[in-house]
């Protein structure tokens, strides 16, 4: 809600700010949006999932971009942590959805186009869960929002990009307590592997 107010409040500020440069000579549409899809990998859960994901940005030059990123999954996976004494979680679902700021920087002008970025936000997780630590397994759930960064490599083929995100999820460790010995942490943080589009672009 608020959060993605002053974001896209951001983008607007930002949309104005780069009017000056439209003098240029450019070779970018000043206004461009990429989606697409992709697989995830939650190690600290041994989760898989798919995710969609889509990108508006504004080319403030060539080689810089400055937008808004939406990422949301779903992963699914089993025996989180099992143990002959200790907690077992068979089966978990998480839902992650990433509402972040993005700069991306490219080598180059046009054509193949190697691209590093980095988005910053917030994280909206969904974690459903069962659990076999008792005789009786037990249902949780839980929804939380934390704070994220998610630095990204990838390639721009000129209208098709390839990129891996790692979505690092600050204070979003799960904590499992076991019946004998201390509680276990597992991190929620997922690796992405994305395809995406050039799905919409405009100059002036």
């Amino acid at each position: 809600g608020g959060f993605m107010h002053r974001v896209i409040g951001l983008f607007v500020v930002l949309s104005l700010c780069s009017l000056p440069a439209l003098a240029d000579e450019r070779k970018q549409d000043l206004l461009h949006v990429d989606s697409g899809f992709g697989g995830s990998w939650a190690y600290g859960m041994n989760a898989f999932g798919i995710h969609g994901v889509a990108e508006p940005k504004i080319f403030i030059f060539d080689e810089l971009a400055i937008g808004l990123r939406v990422d949301a999954g779903a992963q699914f996976g089993f025996g989180l942590e099992t143990g002959g004494d200790g907690a077992e979680v068979e089966a978990v679902l998480q839902i992650p959805v990433a509402q972040l700021v993005k700069v991306e920087y490219y080598l180059g002008k046009d054509g193949f186009r190697p691209f590093v970025g980095a988005g910053v936000g917030n994280y909206t997780m969904v974690l459903q869960s069962v659990s076999t630590a008792s005789q009786i397994p037990a249902v949780s759930q839980g929804v939380g929002n934390f704070f994220g960064v998610a630095p990204q490599i990838g390639l721009d083929f000129g209208g098709v990009r390839l990129a891996a995100t790692y979505n690092y999820i600050l204070g979003g460790e799960i904590i499992v307590q076991q019946q004998v010995g201390d509680p276990k942490e597992f991190r929620r943080d997922y690796i992405g592997l994305e395809l995406t589009f050039k799905t919409w672009g405009m100059s002036f």
